[in-house]
């Protein structure tokens, strides 16, 4: 079973005081099943969801609350082996506060959940799970959207691969000199497990890192998997300086993969700007014929 997030729609929440120190009341005012497979009920949904919520810091079950709605998709076994994807979507009405600072209107998590050998007396678990887990997305996030340094960092610290996504992501899209006080914190999650999670981590520092970053990339180089390895290529040209553009041209000349040799030679060619210097037109042109 794995469960993995679907980038959706982008936005935030804001606040009300409560018990704690941040707190949404949310209320569920719509469920909508497609599928063959239904939930026992529109309670079942809504008590489901607000067991989420019991798991959260941000989120309290409440009427007249920010408006939530959720959406569930069975999709069809097109190969005939057993096999079941379920898709959960939530949507969160943004408050007033964000609307008056130009904010988005809602906040949207989608979670997809693959199952394979599943039948249908496992429904029930599978969509609880993937509607908790959605909740879970939107928790992660409405800490970005607040807006506070130290959410990214605890995102990034936390090990959650799809909380660390969405870190990286918020990293991504952020004006550079804001994020660029994260590359640190990036460069620690460059091994993770997941290789979506280090092909992000990877992509980030090459747009919002430097060359006190590269060495720190270098270590953690997977060069026996070509989509870990093309991603360094291209963020070691991106965060420039002396090491990634030696540590280039040395990929380029030795690297034992053609694709991998070329993208190496690709890479140190952006590095420059115009066309390519005569030797790494020639780099270019050996990774052509070997």
């Amino acid at each position: 079973m794995r469960a993995c997030l679907l980038m959706g729609l982008v936005a935030l929440a804001g606040c009300t005081q409560g018990g704690r120190d941040e707190a949404w009341s949310v209320e569920l005012v719509e469920v909508e099943g497609h599928g063959p497979m239904r939930a026992p009920s529109e309670a079942w949904v809504r008590r489901s969801v607000h067991a989420a919520m019991g798991k959260s810091v941000l989120f309290s079950p409440g009427e007249a609350g920010l408006e939530l709605r959720a959406t569930y998709w069975e999709l069809p076994d097109r190969e005939g082996q057993g096999s079941r994807d379920l898709v959960v979507e939530l949507e969160l009405e943004s408050p007033d506060l964000v609307r008056r600072a130009d904010g988005p209107e809602t906040l949207a998590a989608t979670v997809l959940l693959e199952r394979r050998g599943a039948g249908p007396e496992q429904f029930e678990g599978d969509l609880e799970l993937a509607l908790s887990r959605a909740m879970v997305v939107l928790d992660g996030r409405t800490r970005l959207a607040m807006g506070r340094p130290e959410q990214v960092a605890a995102l990034l610290r936390s090990g959650d691969a799809d909380m660390i996504l969405l870190a990286l992501e918020a990293l991504r899209e952020a004006p550079r000199r804001g994020a660029k006080g994260h590359a640190s914190e990036v460069a620690q999650v460059l091994g993770h497990r997941d290789q979506r999670v280090r092909v992000a981590a990877v992509e980030t520092l090459g747009a919002i890192g430097g060359p006190a970053q590269v060495r720190a990339l270098i270590a953690q180089l997977r060069l026996s998997d070509p989509i870990d390895a093309e991603a360094s290529y291209r963020a070691l040209a991106a965060m420039g300086g002396g090491v990634a553009e030696d540590f280039l041209r040395f990929a380029a000349e030795n690297e034992d993969e053609p694709g991998q040799r070329r993208a190496a030679a690709l890479a140190l060619r952006s590095m420059r700007e115009g066309e390519p210097d005569d030797a790494t037109r020639a780099l270019l042109d050996r990774s052509h014929r070997r």
